[in-house]
């Protein structure tokens, strides 16, 4: 349950319901959502950035202050309700609001994206800006982990920021335009992002594994393809949850890596 002294700071006065999806800790309160938030430094600048962003083309699932004006209170986020579903075979769909999300964040001019301490940061900060491994992992995890960063290139092209889990986060409503929720901040590569949802998409999904040339807009797009499967599994290393774990991860994406590294088109 919502604490009182949350819903009277986002000036709610209905009646919660339970929100599907994503972890099912979401209650909806009239046009109003409320979430637990784990990681407040990472929530509040990725909501500061949704909160301004002037979108076109798209709806965002606006962040709400508090009538403190912060963004959270007691571990507790508010954003502006707003309806859709997802439907992940609507893949050209995705990429279209990709394209369109990722044109409005590159106009924000942001140069550069805060060091966070989630495992999603974490593994962005390895693959795009050469932080170091730890210490202390299980050895069967660098066996896994040390030849997928030794096969990536260093890519000489242009960084902006991102969003760096689309896929599963764009909802559809019939009658209105698609919904960007739970923005994932990183700068990174535009293909990257990309590479991202549709990697995801094959993975879990069942996607063709013909659609990764839907990539191949971008040069190098093999080495995009290699950065988000490498993003998957680093990120599932960093959650520190076991090596079979790590194992499972690495299976599910296994075709997708073995296709990026082929030298075949």
């Amino acid at each position: 349950m919502i604490p009182n002294r949350v819903l009277k700071s986002f000036r709610v006065d209905k009646v919660g319901v339970p929100l599907e999806g994503g972890q099912s800790t979401s209650v909806k309160y009239g046009d109003i959502v409320i979430k637990p938030i784990e990681d407040e430094h990472y929530y509040n600048y990725s909501s500061n950035i949704f909160y301004h962003l002037d979108n076109h083309g798209y709806r965002i699932s606006r962040p709400i202050k508090n009538n403190q004006g912060q963004f959270v209170i007691d571990n507790y986020g508010a954003s502006r309700y707003e309806p859709g579903k997802h439907d992940l075979s609507r893949i050209e769909d995705i990429l279209e609001v990709s394209e369109l999300l990722h044109r409005d964040l590159k106009g924000l001019n942001i140069k550069h994206v805060p060091v966070f301490e989630n495992p999603w940061a974490k593994a962005q900060e390895v693959l795009w800006r050469d932080a170091k491994l730890p210490h202390h992992w299980d050895d069967k995890v660098y066996e896994i982990i040390c030849p997928m960063l030794q096969q990536l290139k260093k890519l000489e092209v242009e960084y902006q920021l991102i969003h760096s889990d689309l896929g599963g986060n764009v909802l559809f409503c019939e009658g209105k335009e698609p919904l960007v929720i739970d923005f994932s901040p990183t700068f990174a590569p535009l293909g990257y992002a990309d590479a991202i949802i549709i990697s995801d998409n094959i993975a879990w999904d069942g996607l063709a594994m013909s659609t990764l040339k839907r990539l191949n807009k971008y040069k190098d797009y093999k080495e995009y393809i290699k950065f988000a499967v490498a993003f998957r599994v680093l990120t599932i290393a960093f959650f520190e949850c076991g090596v079979e774990r790590l194992e499972e991860e690495y299976n599910t994406y296994k075709s997708i890596w073995q296709y990026a590294t082929s030298s075949s088109s």
